[in-house]
C-alpha cells in the first residue's frame, strides 16, 4: 500500500515538473520581446510558392520562437505582411 501511494506521489511530482517546464517556457518566450521584424522574418521564410495561411504562419512562429500566436493575431499579421511583401516586390521591380 505504501509503494502504491509512493507511485502516485511520484507521478504527481512528474506532472508538476512538466507544468513548471511549460510555464517556464512561456515566461522565457515572453522575455524574448519579439518585434515586428522577427515575425516578418518568419513570414518571409514561410513563403513557399505562395503566401502562408494564417495557421501555417502561426505554426512556424511557434516552431521558431516557441510562442503561440492566436488565430486572429496570425491572420492580422499575414494580411499586413502580405501587403508589405507585395509592396517591396513592386518597389524592387520599379527600381
Amino acid at each position: 500500500m505504501v509503494r502504491r501511494e509512493l507511485g502516485v506521489l511520484v507521478r504527481r511530482a512528474e506532472n508538476l515538473d512538466a507544468e513548471i517546464e511549460r510555464i517556464a517556457g512561456r515566461a522565457s518566450a515572453e522575455g524574448l520581446q519579439l518585434n515586428e521584424e522577427d515575425y516578418y522574418l518568419v513570414f518571409r521564410q514561410s513563403i513557399n510558392g505562395s503566401y502562408p495561411t494564417s495557421r501555417e504562419f502561426g505554426d512556424n512562429v511557434e516552431a521558431m520562437y516557441d510562442v503561440f500566436l492566436p488565430d486572429h493575431e496570425a491572420d492580422r499579421m499575414v494580411n499586413r505582411f502580405t501587403n508589405r511583401h507585395t509592396a517591396e516586390l513592386e518597389e524592387d521591380h520599379i527600381a
